[in-house]
């Protein structure tokens, strides 16, 4: 359950073509699942 917020913060991310960081900045309202997306988007690492 849930889990439908989050995809939909990615795909609005990517409709935009928005860097990562664009996400990782972002303000959540609580409580919501899309809340971790930012904690979650610092993490990422380049793939090359």
């Amino acid at each position: 359950p849930g889990g439908d917020e989050a995809i939909h913060c990615v795909l609005d991310l990517m409709y935009a073509k928005a860097p990562v960081s664009t996400l990782a900045r972002a303000t959540h309202i609580h409580p919501n699942v899309s809340e971790l997306l930012p904690t979650i988007a610092q993490e990422l690492k380049p793939l090359a």
